[in-house]
């Protein structure tokens, strides 16, 4: 039963998209992963799966059920939700559902402000609805808990955030003309984390391997780190 449901989410959540349609996912990420993910798709894992099943259930818990995606400047866009003033239903903020497994006790807004994946792709939501206005629910992974926080961008962002999605669509809209046989550069990243989980890495990027190896080291040495301190601090309260 278990093989089964996680089957089902790898169904749902892992179509492959064609050629012609560009989401505003694929433009705020790796854009030689976007195109690889067109050319070879890779089957979600079994934890990827849970992972985003989870997210996807508490999101429409919260937020019901995604509005239909729209396109504007050839790129399709479908947030989480919306906040809307009634009785016309104008849009007055963009709902942005988040999963982190950083801990709460150490995150607030200048740490939504340091995720440029989640800033970016959200500033262009706003812009594309005419607000200025986020809210991020993020659901904290190990504490099983959730904390909201609120970001108001200047329109000077959005008009920063708009005109970036503009070049990075051109960039991959190139690639997939060409059905992938120009890749865009792995330098299109948007952060160096996004190679520890790239299934691609290997065997289209491998200068990039010793340096992501490096990184994942890194992160376990701070790990071992804190959980160290973490046992320090209960045996003192003990």
């Amino acid at each position: 039963m278990a093989q089964w449901a996680v089957q089902e989410a790898q169904r749902i959540m892992g179509p492959a998209r064609d050629w012609d349609e560009i989401h505003a996912s694929d433009l705020t990420q790796c854009l030689r992963q976007s195109a690889l993910n067109r050319k070879d798709p890779q089957p979600m894992s079994r934890e990827e799966a849970v992972r985003f099943a989870v997210g996807y259930a508490l999101q429409e818990y919260f937020f019901g059920s995604e509005d239909p995606s729209q396109e504007f400047d050839k790129v399709w866009y479908s947030s989480d939700g919306f906040y809307r003033e009634l009785p016309d239903k104008s849009i007055l903020a963009v709902l942005e559902f988040k999963s982190t497994g950083v801990y709460m006790a150490t995150f607030d807004e200048e740490s939504i402000r340091d995720r440029d994946g989640w800033l970016f792709r959200t500033a262009t939501y706003c812009a594309k609805h005419g607000t200025n206005t986020a809210h991020f629910m993020v659901y904290f992974l190990f504490q099983r808990d959730i904390d909201c926080f609120t970001v108001v961008f200047t329109d000077a962002e959005l008009r920063a955030a708009e005109k970036r999605m503009d070049e990075r669509r051109d960039i991959l809209r190139r690639s997939f003309d060409s059905k992938g046989e120009t890749l865009p550069s792995s330098d299109t990243r948007l952060y160096d984390l996004e190679c520890t989980w790239c299934p691609y890495l290997v065997k289209y990027c491998p200068g990039r391997v010793a340096p992501t190896k490096a990184l994942i080291a890194e992160q376990e040495r701070q790990r071992k780190e804190r959980t160290k301190a973490k046992a320090a601090t209960r045996k003192k309260n003990a």
